[in-house]
């Protein structure tokens, strides 16, 4: 960082000392750049010293405070270095000393602080220090509906009358789970607020309104009117547009002048009112008449222009008249109805608090009991250790003027207080970090457009009101700084993106003003390569109306989902660029070829349309990666992990017994299974006789190759059955996985890397359960059936890849923080969720509780209009979130911007946004108008707010042509550097090899006509038409590819290039059963059940944590002693390499078992000595592709095979390559390691070679059972 030219900006933000300084750091500005150098400012200045532990650095995330813990460390390693070689010692010295305490430095997430907080002052709170922190969402839903229903169950019984009509209210069908569900989200809500009873207890009074009292006094009411004042704005911008087509048509239309004139006259009256009664009136008559006059063609100047102008009128007109209508339905209610509806729903509402608040205390009482604790939990238990709440004086409304003895001494700690995504705070935290600062040491860092976890309860309107106030000049102690020099994007995408902002975003509609100090200017030199990509923002507009009429679109074609269609136009668009040789610029200045790694496809959701996306990129060839949340409890190899813990708690249930004996494990068919049905039914010796009676009998399975499996499998259930009451269910799981290779068979099965992580998800799930207040194997299955029940879903964020150089996609949220060469906005055209809108209790921080009125006489229930004035606030905050998620996903892109839409209509689509344009409003004091801010309310997608913008530049043309109107375009002086490029596509354009396949058929298929050939055929003993018994007869031309699978791991290439033809594939799913003459003596250690820790010794778990050592161990530098060797665990434990389980498991010393010793031996070896002076790479993963039949036989010869595999260690010495490969396998001696492994050594040879082009010189294993190397021959693939 030493050689960063800091703009004046930056340079103020880091040197600024003694005051609360707001740093507004804009999409690409270097936010984390200064807040580093700021902090390594502070602690490098030896004339005033000040160590990394006085400073208080709170992040967002784990990974950015990781990050920035990295980046401290290396830029100090690198001033060290500096400060030696001038032989500066005071300054050696003192970041000698940093260095040292960067670990103990306070860089952490806020969560991460209030429980350290917590844990250092449990004794002043009180709190038992030995408390647990629960994640697992599941199980704290578990628990909040058991304390829930105990005090639901109180209420039920006191007959109150108020709760009564609100369970009425709430039923959903004779169950309580609505009115459940709402307290629920109430309380979770409340939680968010720093004073959460306070703010619950005074839901209930904007809905208490006095008998004097009108609805034109409370200042509430002047919302809903101004709401309603934009409605008639956008009625009245139609009208302006219907004026404007009519005087460009008088001489046939100028019938329609007096009708029209006066609606739009009559509109303006109604938009000038004041007060609800002035509304009223005006509103309560409609302005329009019931018809317009009729045209007559006949008489027509232009009678070709008739039925077009009529309709464009009567379209514009009709809408108008549906919008007016539902609003003048909302001001013909009486006042005196509104209020009595919120008088009468004051009491649910109180009935509603004190349940929240009586269901608050149970659940705090039954965490403390159980002493556990959720995140939420510890930010209140932080923010009351830091507040004086004993105070006789202390109340709510100034409570910062009251911090406690822990927050004074805490003050005198920490020289400054530094918070990263400020915008991303929520009003607990907010005040958590107030009282830990003085009035001048905070330093707060975000940027309030990239606002968007509002779902997430964090409020932006903490930034905003210091973004308003921090700019005030005669305020010395706050101040504002603004970093809006972007150095991340091109040129002409930060115009493009000021350009559509600038006309968009005002406080009025979205909550900001953007403005010159809000827009973002080019900090990076403009690219001059003839070939660079950069320009224009694409703005691609697919058209779903089709030429052909619908009834004779193929059912495919009609079906297809618009994200499809996308997907093929977006692969064709990158295919494009590859084939072009277009390029990028590079961070240092160069440019080079577009790859598929430098570009992302970003969408608002991908939670249903992820899977269709990746599909249809997959068959265009382009490949991709996605990470997407799914249900890993509804996949087969989940549920197969299942049915056997529940046959396990209980063998006698019938369904997970058939799912287990019909699985992989031991396969027995329908025939079979029958069998046993039928001895189940003759069984007389039992009162309710099962399959597992039937399963115990002599001759319940009649193949003896089965019998075998059954029996060997049930040996292994005896062995499960043991654990199950002796370890948690997560050794139970681990123990299964290991003892059937299960989580290699479904590697190696389809898809093999998704279902890997479906059982990771699992065992993980088990993990957290083993952890938590109740543990056994009957809790976990009851606790899971009533998720299952409740319809709680097992999610998990799962990976769906191809390969490695691949395009990204992901949604918005997940790319914040992150940059893409090229990024593509796909589906901008879906429309914005407004699902949770029409919920019947809505939450706001300032306004409360939108709540409905019921009527207990008809049992319906609507909006009181407290609840509109709560909904319209709500859908404001919404679609400024969405206008943030817009600038997000814009700020993304560094050199190419493509935005991807699919409209139903495109030319009526461009026609309605160009009213939008024509309703534009100057904006004071500047060069530039701005969409109306009725317009920006109302989109209902992001094409809403860029297609009305965009379409006011020059670079436009192509628009205002589609629209047939006179362009509306901006002054050059808002953007000088704005251009867009618009491209209209039809579906069908994309969709031609649909199309084609109709107009080519094949029309010897169709030699009769299908149904007269049938109807021939059922009633006469003629000869079948040809088309039928080609079409029955037809067979695959390729019947050994059919049972090949496309993609197979090195492991199963192994086992088939050793399994013969004769033989019985074995199964790859049970271990070879041990031999008692094998095991060690029972009396050499403890059972597990007696041993305080679980140690992992055996099993593929051990062979992982073996490989996961010698991949982190640093064998050049480390020493040959068994305290280096524990010294280097030691350091990568801290760093969360390995978990406690691992780290005592490698630390483990037995007899017969000690890893240390292992790993001591091979370091000790003359095979280590050998590579320490050689070029070692780890963990060397590997795709390439084989002749299939190499492994299958049968298969055809030009038939490949794709296989993956990892290879342990590869060392290149004096042009020589080496491969190690490490086995813990537990053999008598080196023969049959070589006889085994010999195939999958070679493989890897062969892959190597094709890797880096050299010859591979010696194959070695080493086997940590015998402590050895062990040469293996050069033979297979070489």
């Amino acid at each position: 960082m030493s050689n960063t030219n800091w703009t004046k900006e930056q340079t103020a933000a880091i040197m600024n000392r003694n005051t609360n300084l707001l740093l507004s750091a804009a999409a690409g500005s270097g936010k984390t750049a200064v807040l580093v150098q700021r902090i390594l400012t502070l602690i490098t200045d030896t004339t005033q010293p000040i160590d990394i532990t006085d400073l208080l650095v709170l992040t967002f995330t784990k990974a950015a405070a990781t990050e920035m813990r990295t980046r401290i460390t290396s830029e100090l390693l690198r001033l060290l270095e500096n400060a030696e070689q001038e032989k500066n010692t005071l300054q050696a010295a003192h970041i000698n000393r940093q260095l040292a305490l960067i670990e103990s430095a306070h860089i952490s997430t806020i969560n991460a602080f209030c429980q350290s907080l917590i844990k250092q002052y449990f004794y002043r709170i009180p709190l038992d220090p030995k408390y647990k922190i629960v994640s697992d969402e599941s199980i704290l839903y578990l628990l909040k509906q058991e304390v829930l229903s105990e005090v639901l169950l109180d209420w039920y019984s006191k007959n109150d009358s108020h709760f009564i009509k609100l369970s009425d209210m709430l039923a959903n069908r004779y169950q309580d789970s609505h009115l459940r569900n709402t307290i629920l989200s109430l309380h979770a809500f409340s939680q968010s607020m720093a004073f959460p009873k306070k703010w619950l207890n005074a839901l209930h009074e904007p809905y208490k309104i006095e008998s004097d009292e009108t609805l034109s006094s409370l200042s509430w009411v002047n919302d809903i009117l101004e709401n309603s004042q934009l409605q008639i704005k956008s009625c009245l911008d139609s009208y302006k547009v219907i004026l404007d087509v009519l005087n460009k048509h008088q001489e046939d239309f100028s019938s329609y002048n007096d009708c029209l004139s006066t609606e739009y006259d009559m509109l303006c009256n109604i938009a000038s009112s004041q007060t609800w009664e002035e509304w009223q009136q005006n509103i309560i008559t409609s302005p329009f008449a019931a018809r317009l006059p009729a045209i007559s063609k006949k008489k027509a100047l232009y009678p070709e222009n008739v039925d077009e102008v009529k309709k464009q009128i009567t379209t514009l007109r009709d809408k108008v008249k549906k919008d007016f209508k539902k609003l003048s339905e909302f001001f013909k209610i009486p006042q005196t109805n509104w209020i009595t509806q919120m008088n009468e729903t004051v009491p649910l509402i109180q009935t509603l608090v004190k349940i929240t608040n009586e269901f608050h205390s149970a659940y705090m009482e039954r965490k403390q009991k159980e002493n556990i604790l959720e995140f939420s939990d510890t930010e209140h238990y932080a923010l009351n250790l830091l507040l004086d709440k004993k105070n006789p004086d202390f109340n709510t409304e100034n409570a910062l003027e009251y911090p406690s003895d822990t927050a004074i001494e805490l003050r005198k700690i920490y020289k400054e207080v530094m918070i990263d995504e400020y915008q991303d705070t929520n009003n607990v935290q907010e005040m958590i970090t107030a009282l830990l600062s003085r009035n001048n040491n905070r330093f707060m860092v975000g940027d309030i457009k990239q606002s968007i976890y509002r779902f997430r309860l964090a409020d932006p309107t903490i930034f905003q009101e210091k973004y308003k106030h921090y700019a005030n000049p005669k305020n010395p102690f706050n101040l504002r700084i603004d970093l809006n020099r972007n150095f991340r994007s091109d040129a002409s995408i930060l115009a493009g993106i000021n350009f559509i902002f600038k006309q968009i975003m005002s406080e009025k509609a979205l909550e900001l003003d953007y403005g010159a100090a809000e827009a973002l200017y080019p900090g990076k030199s403009t690219c001059t390569d003839k070939q660079y990509i950069g320009g224009a923002i694409d703005i691609d507009i697919i058209d779903k109306k089709d030429i052909l009429p619908e009834q004779e679109l193929p059912e495919e074609v009609k079906d297809i989902k618009r994200i499809e269609v996308e997907g093929i136009h977006i692969a064709n668009r990158i295919k494009d660029i590859l084939a072009s040789g277009k390029t990028i610029l590079t961070k240092d200045g160069s440019t080079r070829p577009v790859t598929y790694n430098d570009i992302a496809i970003l969408m608002r959701s991908i939670s249903t349309k992820a899977t269709y996306l990746v599909h249809t990129l997959q068959t265009e060839g382009i490949p991709c990666i996605c990470e997407q949340k799914d249900d890993f409890f509804e996949t087969i190899e989940v549920r197969q992990l299942w049915s056997l813990l529940q046959i396990l708690n209980n063998p006698r249930l019938d369904i997970p017994l058939v799912a287990i004996l019909r699985s992989s494990w031991i396969g027995l068919d329908e025939q079979e299974l029958a069998h046993l049905y039928l001895i189940k039914k003759e069984l007389t010796d039992s009162i309710s006789p099962c399959l597992y009676d039937a399963l115990l009998q002599p001759h319940s399975i009649v193949n003896s190759k089965k019998k075998e499996k059954v029996n060997f499998f049930f040996n292994l259930y005896k062995k499960w059955k043991s654990l199950a009451y002796k370890e948690g269910v997560a050794a139970l799981i681990r123990t299964i996985l290991d003892d059937t290779q299960f989580i290699s068979y479904v590697a190696s099965l389809p898809e093999g890397t998704y279902r890997k992580q479906h059982v990771e998800s699992f065992y993980q799930k088990a993990l957290e359960w083993d952890k938590g207040r109740t543990t056994g194997l009957y809790g976990f299955i009851s606790t899971i059936n009533q998720l299952i029940k409740n319809n709680q879903k097992f999610t998990t964020t799962t990976t769906i890849s191809t390969e490695n150089n691949v395009v990204r996609i992901m949604t918005i949220h997940k790319s914040k923080g992150l940059e893409f060469p090229i990024v593509f906005i796909a589906d901008a055209a879906c429309q914005f969720n407004t699902k949770e809108m029409s919920q019947n209790a809505l939450f706001h921080k300032t306004k409360g509780i939108g709540f409905d009125y019921f009527s207990t006489k008809n049992k319906m229930r609507w909006n009181t209009l407290y609840g509109f004035n709560v909904q319209q606030t709500l859908q404001k905050e919404m679609l400024a979130e969405e206008a943030r998620l817009l600038y997000v996903a814009m700020t993304r892109a560094r050199d190419k911007l493509i935005i991807v839409g699919t409209v139903n209509d495109a030319l009526s689509s461009i026609k309605t946004w160009s009213i939008t344009s024509f309703g534009r409003i100057p904006v004071k004091n500047n060069a530039y108008h701005q969409l109306p801010v009725h317009a920006v309310t109302n989109a209902k997608c992001y094409l809403d707010w860029i297609m009305p913008a965009a379409a006011t530049s020059r670079s436009m043309q192509e628009f205002w042509n589609l629209a047939s109107d006179i362009p509306m375009y901006e002054e050059d002086a808002i953007e000088k550097d704005t251009s867009f490029s618009l491209h209209v596509i039809a579906r069908n354009h994309l969709l031609s090899s649909f199309f084609s396949t109709i107009n080519t058929e094949d029309s010897s298929v169709h030699e009769e006509n299908p149904v007269i050939a049938i109807d021939s055929f059922l009633n006469s003993s003629q000869t079948p038409p040809t088309w039928i018994e080609n079409t029955l007869s037809w067979s695959y031309s390729y019947p050994g590819s059919v049972c090949t699978p496309s993609k197979i791991s090195a492991t199963m290439a192994t086992k088939l290039l050793l399994e013969t033809k004769e033989e019985e594939h074995p199964s790859v799913l049970l271990k070879e059963e041990i031999k008692p003459d094998t095991l060690p003596s029972i009396f050499s250690e403890k059972p597990l059940f007696l041993q305080e820790k679980h140690i992992i010794k055996e099993g593929s778990s051990y062979g992982t944590l073996m490989h996961k050592v010698m991949q982190f161990l640093d064998f050049k530098t480390i020493a040959t002693t068994k305290e280096s060797v524990q010294k280097a665990i030691q350091i990568l434990t801290d760093k969360g390499v390995f978990t406690e389980e691992e780290y005592d498991s490698l630390l483990y010393n037995a007899k017969q078992h000690s890893p240390i010793n292992d790993i001591l031996t091979f370091l000790q070896s003359p095979l280590c000595n050998s590579i320490k002076t050689a070029q070692v790479e780890k963990e060397l993963a590997f795709s390439i592709l084989l002749p299939a039949y190499y492994f299958y036989p049968a298969c055809e010869k030009e038939e490949k095979v794709f296989m993956q595999g990892v290879i342990d260690c590869i060392c290149e010495k004096n042009s020589k390559l080496i491969i190690i490969d490490y086995k813990t396998d537990h053999v008598k001696n080196k023969k049959q390691l070589i006889t085994h492994y010999t195939p999958q050594l070679n493989l890897y040879a062969y892959a190597a070679q094709k890797l880096y082009q050299k010859k591979i010189t010696d194959l070695y294993i080493w086997s940590f059972h015998l402590g050895c190397e062990i040469a293996v021959p050069l033979q297979f693939f070489n």
